[in-house]
């Protein structure tokens, strides 16, 4: 029969003082499995004695291979990054320009004046043109041919390139200029810039707050208060090229009255006692998008 005093339980989770609060009711039914032992503490702490052995020459390889490898492709991020801060490079473009300005006419006649020597083209003042390497300068310049999609891509590279950070229309402008130049270049740069997506969404707005929307009061009877507009330019059916509608904003009914572009004020007014105030009287408010025929003598 074995005493009590000579059994030698092993101690459980609970019993050591590593274990946090939190993971003691877990403890418990885990060394009914597991137990810890002074020789499994006292191995899991000595130092690793063992030594490295040595690498032999196939090894030795490997490891060179793989540290050439290490710094070809650190070689190639660092390229990766220049590109990503820096324009397209200016040969590609050149390359682009030099093959659109073979199908631009004028670019063509331009470049064939200044060869010749001529002195005056209808197009470009030939005394500040040259032709460099098949491409023609004005003022020291790149002429950009009439491409939209060349143009496109040299906005997009000095506005959208991270390089250049969206910049207002007037920077894009000075950027591009310093090295190109096509007529209607600043209004082409204020739509690209006007149009950008993303300095819509980030770029935060200078004017004032508008005012909060202020809504049309309720009629309280039909014809009270009407809205008048014209619909134009329309094919010419029985002499008329045109409708004037009148609409209760009640009740929505809608009066289409037959009429001409060149109606004036005066005649307006007398379509409008002979189909709307004969039927329905004087309305209190009149809605309409201010045309001189509603606000001159109407």
């Amino acid at each position: 029969m074995l005493k009590r005093e000579n059994l030698e339980l092993p101690p459980t989770p609970l019993q050591t003082p590593e274990l946090p609060r939190k993971k003691v009711h877990f403890a418990d039914p885990i060394s009914k499995y597991y137990s810890i032992s002074d020789s499994n503490i006292s191995r899991s702490n000595e130092p690793n004695q063992t030594r490295p052995t040595p690498l032999n020459s196939q090894e030795l390889e490997d490891s060179e291979e793989t540290t050439k490898t290490t710094l070809q492709l650190q070689d190639l991020s660092k390229s990766v990054n220049t590109l990503m801060t820096n324009p397209d490079p200016p040969l590609l473009i050149e390359v682009v320009i030099r093959r659109e300005s073979q199908n631009d006419e004028n670019v063509l006649s331009v470049m064939l004046a200044v060869e010749q020597g001529k002195n005056k083209h209808p197009f470009l003042q030939l005394s500040q043109c040259q032709v460099q390497e098949g491409i023609l300068r004005y003022r020291e310049k790149i002429y950009v041919p009439d491409s939209d999609e060349l143009r496109i891509r040299i906005l997009q590279q000095h506005h959208d390139h991270p390089s250049a950070g969206h910049p207002g229309r007037a920077k894009t402008f000075e950027l591009l200029s310093r090295s190109y130049y096509w007529k209607g270049m600043n209004t082409d740069t204020r739509r690209y810039v006007q149009n950008c997506r993303t300095c819509g969404r980030t770029k935060p707005r200078h004017d004032r707050h508008q005012g909060l929307l202020q809504p049309l009061p309720i009629p309280e009877r039909p014809w009270q208060d009407i809205s008048v507009d014209f619909i134009t330019h329309l094919p010419k059916s029985n002499g008329f090229d045109a409708i004037l509608v009148v609409v209760d904003r009640l009740t929505k009914i809608r009066h289409y009255v037959p009429c001409l572009i060149t109606d004036s004020a005066e005649e307006v007014a007398r379509l409008f006692v002979r189909e709307i105030y004969r039927l329905h009287g004087v309305p209190t408010s009149v809605v309409s998008d201010r045309d001189i025929r509603f606000v001159n003598s109407f």
